[in-house]
């Protein structure tokens, strides 16, 4: 029997199910579908090998050739429009699952099961898909909500701590954009959260989840308030073009873009006295705090191809306080000067 705690979303339909990762994919398996995972979750679907596409795991695999391989095997399979592409792995693979599902017969089923916490809080969660494409993150997608996420924080229990971090960061994101309640939990609970405390856990997943939940269903497709989600990923997005798709970690990134939307808005005067230094005490707390530089020319330059442009300026989510962020817009013109003194 599969035990679930609904998150009562209008928009996607999401579940924290306390059953075992092996009832909940043998039960989501009773629907005729394909199964899109890595190399390093393969082991985890107990399936015939004819209903399952394993990929090679890394930020590296977004691309059409994958999307292409996926629907390729939906054809090869005779999938129709009500069978369900199913999407078990972190953001990479839950990415490109929903992408494809997207467009193949202009839309099929679409299941997707997280198996990391950066997944289950945030790429897996509202719709959005995509591909990296010309060296930029998730250039090409679409939006296109689940009809099912399960979340089964058991997987969580091998998951390495690096790949932890990175959903920690995203945590933490979710906390200064709407939730004071949830930065003063990660800061009371932090050794019991990074133990793996099954119950800590759920109730971190929980409070992150209603952040990012309640601005989904309030705007799908990011013309207003959503955007408050991309706090710290203008930066982090520039600088994972600077380093390279796939060659630093999205939690590293997001984490350095936080610190310089923090740094940056301190700058200005926008930032609360005192927030930018509790947030960066948390997210050393957590060993979440790393060190790269990069110049203004470059920083732009990576920001240019950023999907958040608006009528060719560079929109940055800037903290005013916990749980309160604003939006601002800046022609590439002002910034230079402005990421110089930021240095």
């Amino acid at each position: 029997m599969v035990k679930t705690l609904d998150l009562s979303l209008s928009v996607f339909s999401s579940r924290i199910i306390q059953s075992t990762r092996e009832d909940v994919i043998l039960k989501a398996s009773e629907t005729r579908g394909l199964w899109i995972c890595d190399e390093n979750t393969r082991n985890l679907l107990p399936l015939p090998e004819e209903s399952i596409l394993a990929l090679k795991p890394g930020e590296e695999q977004k691309t059409w050739d994958n999307v292409d391989r996926i629907l390729s095997r939906c054809v090869e399979m005779e999938l129709d429009r009500d069978s369900v592409i199913f999407g078990l792995g972190g953001g990479v693979v839950c990415d490109m699952a929903a992408f494809a599902a997207s467009i193949y017969k202009r839309g099929c089923g679409l299941t997707l099961v997280p198996t990391t916490l950066l997944c289950m809080v945030d790429a897996g969660i509202g719709g959005k898909t995509g591909i990296d494409y010309g060296g930029y993150k998730n250039l090409v997608g679409t939006f296109y909500p689940a009809s099912s996420i399960l979340i089964v924080p058991q997987f969580l229990g091998s998951l390495p701590r690096k790949e932890l971090l990175n959903g920690i960061v995203e945590t933490i994101k979710h906390g200064i954009i709407g939730s004071p309640e949830l930065l003063t939990f990660m800061e009371a609970n932090r050794d019991r959260i990074l133990s793996g405390d099954s119950e800590i856990t759920e109730k971190l997943i929980w409070l992150s989840l209603r952040v990012k939940s309640s601005l989904v269903e309030e705007d799908l497709y990011e013309k207003g308030r959503r955007a408050w989600l991309n706090l710290g990923h203008t930066f982090g997005h520039a600088l994972e073009a600077h380093e390279g798709i796939g060659k630093i970690s999205h939690g590293e990134a997001v984490a350095w873009g936080l610190e310089r939307a923090l740094t940056f808005g301190t700058m200005l005067g926008i930032t609360g006295t005192g927030v930018r230094e509790r947030i960066l005490h948390l997210l050393s707390s957590y060993g979440c705090l790393p060190r790269f530089g990069v110049d203004a020319e470059d920083l732009i330059s990576g920001m240019k191809q950023d999907k958040k442009k608006s009528r060719g300026a560079v929109r940055i989510i800037i903290p005013v306080r916990e749980g309160e962020v604003t939006v601002r817009d800046y022609s590439t013109e002002e910034l230079i000067p402005l990421f110089k003194k930021l240095g």
